[in-house]
């Protein structure tokens, strides 16, 4: 759904989406997103900053029976109206399944009190452990570092943290370049630059980012070729 927002840093207001409802199955895209940490994510289109939107979020997943929700405390809903709005929620749940996928574990959606715990549940449904978690929160950690940092502090950071630069880290950053070419606001141009600067230099100075060099350098090679030669034959 729409819902009117103002951005934090510098108060203009704009309109977003907020979804309140993912299904594993029904909705593979918006998992995609909450798994990415795009979910529920604004991003300002005059200053270019991000904010996570305080908003109720049920999670759905009916191959490993799971029905969690989470409740954002700084809603500071009563009770009664976390009761309400949960029961909201699990109704559209179970409305949209045919009722031979009914179980009994759609009566029950389970609470959790903090996102964190909240995303660990979905993320172990794909494997992934809470030491896989913290190794993307400290690449998220370093990437801020760097675009912040001055040219020694982020020669300093690449050499102590060259472990944590690897193909997770490149695509977080591509990720956050995408994002910001397509934010016309200067201030978005401007990070993008950066971003765009930092890319380089990790592109020249770390093991993975050479390899990554060299396979972008390989592919535009071959893609140039394919249009001099008129396309591919079968």
């Amino acid at each position: 759904m729409q819902t009117q927002i103002q951005c934090p840093q510098c108060g203009t207001p704009f309109t977003t989406e907020v979804h309140q409802l993912v299904d594993a199955q029904r909705t593979p895209h918006l998992k995609e997103m909450l798994l990415g940490g795009a979910l529920n994510v604004a991003q300002c289109p005059s200053c270019g900053m991000t904010t996570r939107l305080a908003s109720p979020l049920m999670y759905h997943d009916s191959e490993n029976e799971m029905l969690i929700v989470h409740v954002p405390m700084e809603l500071n809903w009563p009770m009664e109206e976390q009761e309400r709005q949960i029961g909201r929620m699990a109704k559209a749940i179970t409305d949209s399944l045919p009722p031979e996928q009914f179980k009994s574990y759609l009566l029950q959606p389970k609470t959790i009190i903090t996102m964190q715990t909240f995303m660990e549940q979905v993320y172990a449904t794909e494997g992934i452990t809470p030491e896989m978690i913290q190794r993307q929160q400290n690449q998220a950690q370093l990437l801020q570092q760097l675009v912040t940092g001055d040219k020694l502090t982020q020669l300093s950071l690449i050499n102590e943290k060259e472990d944590l630069i690897d193909e997770t880290f490149f695509a977080m950053l591509t990720q956050n370049l995408q994002m910001l070419e397509q934010n016309p606001a200067p201030e978005a141009n401007q990070q993008f630059i950066l971003l765009t600067n930092l890319q380089a230099r990790l592109f020249t100075m770390t093991k993975i980012g050479k390899e990554l060099e060299q396979q972008q350098v390989a592919l535009a090679g071959f893609q140039q070729a394919v249009k001099t030669q008129g396309g591919l034959s079968y």
